[in-house]
C-alpha cells in the first residue's frame, strides 16, 4: 500500500495506517469469578487496570440482584462512577470494539451464553484482538480466544451491550 500523500480532486491526503491485526493490553488483571459474580469481578479487573484497588466482594454486595442471581449492567456502570470513574453503559459491534482494544481500553461485554430458549447472562472483560478471535478474561479462564462468530452470536443475544470506564477527565 503507498501510505505516501495523493491528490484527489485536487486536494493532497495522507492515507492512515490500518489497524494491527493482533493487539494485546498487557496489564489486564484475571480474578477468576466464582458462581454468579462475573459482573463485579470483570469490574473489578477494569478498575485494578485503571489503578483503583477494590475487592469483587465490594462490588457484589454493592451490585448484587437476587432474583437475578448478578448484578444488571446499569448497576455495575453506577458502581464504577461511585469510585470515580466516568463509566457508560453502550452498544458496540466488533469493529468497534476492535478500535476500543488497539487503543488500550479494555471492554466489559454483556452476552449470552445459553442456548435455545434458556438465557444466561455473562460478563467477561475483552481486552486483545488476534486474527483468530477475542482474547478476555471470562470466568475462570485467563485469557481466552473466543472466536468472533462465537462472540458476535452471544453478544448479539443482549444487544451487543458493554460496559466503557475511563479515568475521569478534567472538569
Amino acid at each position: 500500500m503507498d501510505r505516501s500523500a495523493s491528490k484527489d480532486a485536487g486536494a493532497a491526503r495522507t492515507l492512515a495506517a490500518p489497524p494491527p491485526s493482533s493487539s494485546i493490553i498487557e496489564g489486564v488483571p484475571f480474578l477468576p469469578q466464582e458462581d454468579d459474580t462475573c459482573g463485579p469481578s470483570s469490574l473489578a479487573m477494569v478498575l485494578r487496570f485503571l489503578g483503583k484497588d477494590v475487592d469483587t466482594s465490594e462490588i457484589v454486595r454493592e451490585t448484587r440482584t437476587e432474583g437475578l442471581k448478578g448484578a444488571l449492567i446499569t448497576d455495575l456502570a453506577g458502581a464504577a462512577r461511585r469510585r470515580g470513574f466516568a463509566a457508560e453503559v453502550v452498544d458496540l459491534d466488533l469493529p468497534r470494539l476492535r478500535e476500543r482494544i488497539v487503543a488500550g481500553v479494555p471492554v466489559i461485554l454483556l452476552v449470552d451464553l445459553g442456548v435455545w430458549s434458556w438465557s444466561r447472562p455473562h460478563y467477561l472483560v475483552a481486552y486483545g484482538w488476534t486474527p483468530e478471535g477475542v482474547v478476555a478474561h471470562s470466568g475462570r479462564e485467563r485469557g481466552k480466544v473466543i472466536p468472533f462468530s462465537t462472540l458476535d452470536a452471544q453478544w448479539a443475544k443482549m444487544g451487543r451491550l458493554a460496559i466503557l470506564v475511563r479515568r475521569p477527565g478534567p472538569k
